[in-house]
């Protein structure tokens, strides 16, 4: 028998020969050189930008320090062993510091500045005879900058008839006043993609989105909720709508080319950021209204001469602020948000830092060291939304009655287990003075035990919550414009009538607990969309109940000593698109209809002493994710070769000891195949030729 690592070797390299989306080598050179050519072709003016990176700190007292070499342990590039070091800076002195070879980019050439602006544009407009004089003139206004042509193309780019290229132009000549400031100069071109922006919502969206330190990632989802916060986004009929609406002026400002989209690498949840250029074309345009100073390692918080009467916004988010003078109090009525978020060393805040600021409405002190939160905050009467997530040493809450038009009240943390001693300030705000606050619309914590959770729904109905009910453990999830409970580990041997009297609650997590049934009542909540239900004492398959929820979309059933499903039994979840019935022995009837869930992505079989693979589940043709793992399967069907859609394959810990060759045709969808826990004894391959017919 051959050791597990030389037959998934063997998987591995027989499933290279044959998989074509491989690319050959020289394909691979020929691509390399292209996209070489391509980047030798885009320069960028550095000095313009370095002067505008300069700009920002011009006033700052600690300069940038540059980091030696030999300190961050960069190794020395020699040919021996192959190393290349490629630095990319807005300022000459970084090159000069690292001993670096300076290659100064230039402007793009005029034939370069053309090509890409038709590029952006989507059309030849310079062979429409009475556009091309118009688009010339454009082009020129861009003075070969490549950010400049791709924002200002953007903003031409929806305009069709000759009468909008002049009226755009004209407003381009306006906007790029004569200056000898070069800094000004790339600034205004900038500007005038931000001032063809259709509303001022759009503008406030982008002017928000500048608050957040340079080169941050925002995540899509909490940018949302936090323009909902500013009332940026207009108030709608459901926060579903108003979410949309996120998205909508996301994908606006996305296509105008002034906000960058990306996928965060350990998750799948979209962000955007700002290019460096474009951040400090909105801070100069929002200056000086807004205090922006986030992730710049700043340890003091007073200067005065930075904190002006008609400052609107500030941001100080992610810095080493551990301490905040006692005789701090900011002379700023107007100032209407205040983030501080990410300060982890921060312990104290002073009464006096709020005296004068009456007029805030947003506060944002989560992810921070306080161990109080200052009795001051009492009489913030205009406060709208108050955020304490991640504070997990506060201690003190003072009265929240005075605040009437609070909508949003965040005391949620993630990892509670970690942070028992702190946690006496879940006790301090009281579920009924929560309750009071009548026009609290979103509300992120923790009731610990199911008395204060029914005093508080009793007297307190809120459109978007996420409330965990019970003992301190890990908490997951994040609010996401919906009604979620967490009952988890509480004990409870039924479902409580909180469950279907809290309105349209999304999800509903009752894990680990000693329920034996489903209420009929339970029919009621026709939202409902997750329901997880995992190690409990539930004998009977409650098909009933779960037919009644039209919006079921994932069903957790795993670790019950759950009795033979019946035969037409997966018609009561004809809908669900996640379905775990795993350490169910009993549970599956003889032939499993699971063509009965043609909507199926995610399938958890786990410990349920499967002999084969039920052949139904070759009908899924979106299934997405299969577990099969710990049963006492013997051999893997040719069938599989149908889930053309399957990205994860887990049958470890089988008895499978010969796999077949038609398994390698899942390629290139499935990236994760798990067969550890398996006598593998030999590995049965077709050649390419074969694979591919």
């Amino acid at each position: 028998m051959e050791m597990l690592g030389s037959v998934v070797g063997s998987i591995i390299s027989s499933m290279a020969e044959y998989c074509d989306y491989h690319k050959d080598a020289d394909e691979h050179v020929k691509n390399l050189k292209r996209k070489w050519e391509v980047l030798e072709s885009r320069k960028e003016d550095i000095e313009s930008r370095l002067e505008a990176e300069l700009r920002r700190g011009k006033k700052q007292k600690k300069e940038v320090e540059l980091w030696l070499g030999e300190e961050v342990g960069i190794p020395e590039p020699t040919s021996a062993n192959g190393c290349k070091l490629v630095l990319t800076t807005r300022n000459l002195n970084v090159c000069v510091g690292m001993s670096c070879k300076s290659i100064k980019m230039e402007l793009l050439s005029k034939e370069e500045a053309r090509k890409l602006f038709l590029d952006k544009l989507g059309h030849d407009v310079f062979n429409t005879p009475n556009l091309k004089a118009i688009a010339e003139e454009v082009l020129e206004k861009c003075a070969q900058l490549p950010l400049a042509i791709v924002t200002i193309a953007a903003s031409f780019k929806c305009l069709t008839d000759d009468f909008e290229w002049r009226d755009a132009l004209e407003e381009l000549r306006t906007s790029l006043k004569v200056s000898n400031n070069k800094e000004q100069q790339v600034l205004e071109k900038l500007k005038f993609s931000y001032d063809r922006l259709e509303n001022e919502r759009l503008k406030q969206c982008l002017l928000h989105c500048a608050l957040h330190p340079e080169d941050y990632k925002i995540g899509k989802q909490e940018l949302i909720e936090h323009l909902i916060d500013e009332g940026i986004i207009e108030r709608r009929n459901s926060r579903q709508a108003e979410f949309d609406r996120g998205y909508s002026m996301l994908k606006k400002l996305e296509n105008a080319c002034l906000l960058e989209v990306g996928i965060y690498e350990y998750s799948s949840e979209k962000f955007v950021k700002m290019h460096d250029l474009v951040r400090d074309m909105v801070l100069w345009v929002a200056s000086p209204q807004f205090k922006v100073e986030g992730h710049l390692g700043l340890e003091d918080f007073s200067d005065e001469g930075k904190w002006r009467e008609d400052l609107v916004k500030a941001s100080l988010m992610y810095n080493n602020i551990s301490r905040i003078p006692p005789n701090a109090s900011p002379m700023c009525p107007k100032l209407s948000t205040l983030l501080l978020q990410g300060n982890k060393s921060l312990k104290d805040v002073p009464d006096s830092l709020f005296e004068h600021l009456h007029g805030l409405n947003i506060l944002d002190l989560s992810n921070t060291g306080i161990e109080s939160l200052p009795n001051s905050v009492s009489n913030l009467e205009n406060l709208t939304t108050l955020r304490l997530g991640e504070c997990w040493k506060l201690k003190h809450v003072p009265s929240l009655a005075k605040l009437t038009k609070l909508r949003k009240l965040d005391l949620e943390i993630q990892e509670l287990r970690k942070y028992l001693m702190y946690l006496t300030v879940f006790s301090k705000v009281k579920a009924e003075e929560v309750a009071s606050l009548k026009n609290l619309e979103t509300f992120g914590g923790r009731f610990f035990d199911l008395y204060k959770f029914s005093t508080y729904m009793e007297k307190g109905k809120l459109p978007t919550y996420e409330i965990h009910v019970g003992s301190i453990r890990d908490l997951v999830g994040s609010i996401r414009g919906k009604k979620e409970l967490s009952l988890e580990g509480l004990g409870l041997s039924a479902v409580p009538s909180e469950v279907w009297e809290s309105g349209e609650v999304i999800k509903v997590n009752l894990s680990r607990n000693a329920i034996q049934e489903l209420p009929v009542e339970l029919s009621s909540c026709i939202s409902l969309q997750t329901l997880v239900l995992s190690r409990n004492k539930i004998k009977d398959w409650p098909g009933a109940i779960l037919k009644s929820l039209p919006n079921l979309s994932c069903l957790k059933l795993d670790n019950n000593p759950l009795g033979q499903i019946p035969a037409d039994g997966f018609q009561a979840v004809s809908r669900v698109q996640v379905l775990d019935l795993s350490g169910n022995a009993a549970s599956l009837p003889e032939h499993p209809v699971f063509s009965s869930i043609p909507h199926l992505q995610e399938l958890y079989l786990r410990r349920i002493q499967l002999h084969e693979v039920p052949s139904d589940i070759f009908s899924l043709q979106q299934l997405r994710i299969l577990d099969l793992s710990q049963n006492s399967l013997q051999s893997v069907p040719v069938e599989f070769q149908h889930l053309t859609s399957l990205t994860e394959l887990d049958l470890s810990d089988n008895n499978i000891a010969v796999l077949p060759p038609e398994l390698g045709l899942l390629e290139p969808n499935l990236q994760a195949l798990r067969l550890d826990g398996n006598p593998l004894r030999s590995l049965q391959l077709p050649t390419r030729k074969r694979a591919l017919t």
